[in-house]
């Protein structure tokens, strides 16, 4: 059985986590509306990711985000069933086997990623124009400074020999 003080304890954590996601989600709301100037803009989609995106609608800048089982679709503009959804927002990975972090989609190319968490799948997330994930990182990066599959650089993992280098 479980002491009061125990159950304090654990609710005092889960408020706390769950002030802290609200206070990111907030702050990085914030940033991404600031960001985007729709001043003499026409109305539109301006700002994609998967599981939100960021249109004009008479100058003023709205942040639409997806609900649960849903993804941004580029072919229709909308949150849509991520079945309908091309990849990689529409595409789900097997996370279980991983640890938290993120992981690039190699079958992207690596101008996308994915998110792990306890095991479980929390999304694609797509890089900027031009740029690649860099696992060791943690960010999208220019290819120059990525290790291969994902960039120019010899892979990271040091175990290869001389002559597996040279062939890279």
């Amino acid at each position: 059985m479980y002491q009061s003080t125990e159950i304090r304890s654990f609710v005092r954590n889960m408020e706390s986590r769950a002030f802290t996601t609200i206070c990111f989600f907030l702050s990085s709301l914030t940033a991404v509306v600031l960001s985007l100037n729709c001043t003499g803009k026409p109305d539109g989609v301006y700002d994609e990711g998967c599981r939100s995106y960021t249109k004009c609608h008479n100058e003023t800048a709205v942040v639409m985000f997806c609900i649960h089982g849903t993804a941004y679709n580029t072919d229709t503009y909308t949150c849509d069933d991520a079945f309908n959804v091309p990849p990689p927002c529409g595409t789900y990975r097997e996370c279980s086997a991983l640890g938290d972090g993120a992981y690039p989609d190699i079958d992207m190319m690596c101008s996308s990623y994915y998110t792990c968490n306890r095991g479980m799948f929390f999304g694609h997330s797509l890089c900027p124009g031009g740029l690649v994930f860099n696992q060791g990182l943690q960010v999208c990066d220019w290819k120059l400074n990525v290790s291969k599959p994902c960039g120019t650089l010899p892979p990271a993992d040091l175990g290869l020999t001389v002559d597996e280098l040279m062939t890279l």
